[in-house]
């Protein structure tokens, strides 16, 4: 749970709630995709993870340990197994320094090796991301946007990490590139049995990547499963409205649309009933008549919707091609 003290009219003192009600349990080797609209959460679940900002409330544990809860001494060797991928490589880059060094220095700052032994670990890393060793000498500016993402792999990979959070990984890269980088992070985990919190606005990517996929929307989970089984049979209205609105796969596939009226309603200080109400095209009062809560449906499949969860339990509701739901 992530909360900040904003002021709202006439300087009254109010919470923005940025994250409320995340649950994920992420295995070794396993990808868990999360998406969800601008502001709707993703990042800030990320950096509370990595403790970039402290979390509100709730608690993050790594192989059992306690993350959230570690002072600095206990928290640097955790640091270590958490790792991240970012959006812009050059930004994420120092300009003045040569890309070695910079995935050298992990090793070093973590005591992993000698500053011999690092170098030969870097001529390794830059193999394994697919570039030669004669790059090390180079920096960021010089190289292509594909060439500087998988040098941010290879930094991210340095301190040898258990677990790893992309954060929209390949949006900055041309669609060829995407290719290279999307087969790249896949073999590493199945060389390495990483686990991947996959941070994507892309449903073709989180796809691909994804063995399960958590959908955001007001800083909750609204709905979380298979990957296949939740893009082939949406619970969540929010959830149908992503994938009506993806791209098609073929120019004569027929798909209905999911639209949702209006705009996002401010995270100040939302209801504890359904935070899609006032956009839902699906929305009966019904919907406000208790807390939406995440509860499970079908084994591996979970959904905070009230009127779903009424009428799917009760047999009252169908699917129809294309993804989308209806009444029966």
């Amino acid at each position: 749970m992530k909360r900040y003290a904003v002021r709202g009219a006439g300087g009254r003192r109010q919470q923005l709630h940025a994250v409320d009600g995340v649950d994920l349990e992420i295995a070794a080797g396993e990808t868990v995709g999360l998406v969800g609209e601008s502001g709707s959460g993703k990042s800030t679940t990320g950096r509370c993870i990595l403790r970039f900002e402290e979390a509100s409330g709730g608690r993050v544990t790594l192989d059992g340990a306690s993350v959230t809860g570690a002072r600095e001494a206990r928290l640097r060797p955790l640091r270590r197994k958490m790792q991240m991928v970012y959006q812009d490589p050059l930004d994420s880059l120092n300009p003045r320094m040569p890309i070695g060094r910079q995935i050298a220095e992990p090793i070093w700052l973590f005591g992993l090796a000698t500053r011999h032994e690092a170098d030969r670990r870097v001529g390794e890393l830059l193999d394994l991301v697919g570039l030669p060793a004669d790059l090390a000498h180079r920096y960021p500016h010089q190289l292509s946007g594909g060439q500087q993402q998988r040098v941010a792999i290879a930094r991210a990979l340095a301190p040898e990490p258990s677990f790893l959070i992309l954060d929209e990984p390949t949006a900055s890269l041309d669609v060829s590139v995407q290719a290279q980088i999307v087969r790249l992070l896949a073999e590493i985990q199945s060389r390495r049995g990483l686990a991947y919190l996959l941070i994507s606005h892309d449903l073709a990517l989180v796809g691909v990547l994804a063995h399960r996929v958590a959908v955001m929307y007001l800083g909750q989970i609204v709905e979380l499963g298979a990957t296949d089984e939740v893009f082939a049979r949406p619970a969540h209205p929010y959830t149908r409205a992503l994938l009506s609105a993806a791209p098609k796969d073929t120019p004569g596939e027929e798909r209905t649309r999911v639209f949702l009226g209006g705009e996002p309603a401010a995270a100040i200080d939302p209801p504890e009933t359904c935070r899609l109400h006032p956009r839902c095209p699906f929305a009966a009062p019904s919907c406000l008549d208790r807390p939406a809560e995440l509860q499970g449906f079908a084994p591996g499949r979970a959904v905070r919707c009230v009127r779903f969860l009424d009428e799917h339990l009760g047999g009252a509701w169908t699917w129809v091609p294309g993804g989308t739901g209806t009444d029966a």
